[in-house]
């Protein structure tokens, strides 16, 4: 039997971890969901965030914003759900990690909704941004979309940063959200480059997954 991890009272997005049960020799877990539900979901599957709710996460998104899970808008909620609330998230120690959670209006059942209600739709070049508290939470009257350079103003200071390899110039800084903005290839390299201060190989290299270990 695969060794037994309690996680009992940890959320995973819309699922709170309520006690294991023993399903032919492998640990699961009954777990309730926002939306009043109980729900048995494997252990491996709440903490890799690979299930994050009992089901209504998916019909909910369907059903209030039609092809949502394919905007940006909605890439950019769930990439925050993440990164406060699943452990195994690259950035999770720089979010959840460190006690930023995400309200329960823009987490509950009608979670994206609500967010789209407050926030709008992303506009192009720009990102989920805490402001004006940088350390606070994700929650109404403190975020705001933002391009890169303003989130650069509002960036806390880290002990460890992310830098950029192979480059011959001074390491350039980059955040999460600078990366997710590379990655997006409807901008384009050149001005991608001006804005960050680096060459367009190194966006490329970026772009291609050669040189970024940590993000």
């Amino acid at each position: 039997m695969p060794a037994f991890s309690d996680i009992a009272g940890r959320r995973f997005g819309r699922l709170v971890a309520v006690a294991p049960v023993n399903v032919q020799g492998r640990y699961k877990w009954d777990c309730r969901c926002d939306c009043g539900a109980l729900t048995t979901v494997d252990g491996r599957e709440l903490r890799s965030g690979g299930t994050l709710s009992c089901g209504c996460l998916r019909r909910d998104t369907n059903r209030t914003h039609g092809c949502s899970q394919r905007t940006p808008t909605y890439r950019s909620w769930e990439h925050m759900l993440q990164r406060c609330f699943n452990p195994n998230e690259k950035h999770f120690a720089d979010y959840g990690g460190r006690g930023i959670t995400v309200c329960d209006r823009w987490r509950g059942t009608e979670g994206f909704a609500n967010f789209l209600a407050d926030m709008g739709e992303r506009p192009p070049g720009k990102t989920v941004d805490r402001y004006p508290d940088n350390d606070g939470d994700y929650r109404p009257g403190n975020c705001r979309w933002a391009t890169q350079k303003e989130q650069n103003a509002n960036r806390r200071t880290r002990g460890r940063d992310t830098y950029l390899r192979g480059e011959r110039h001074a390491r350039t800084k980059l955040t999460a959200a600078q990366v997710e903005i590379v990655r997006d290839r409807s901008r384009s390299r050149k001005s991608l480059a001006a804005e960050f201060g680096v060459s367009i190989g190194c966006i490329d290299k970026i772009r291609c997954g050669q040189c970024w270990g940590n993000t």
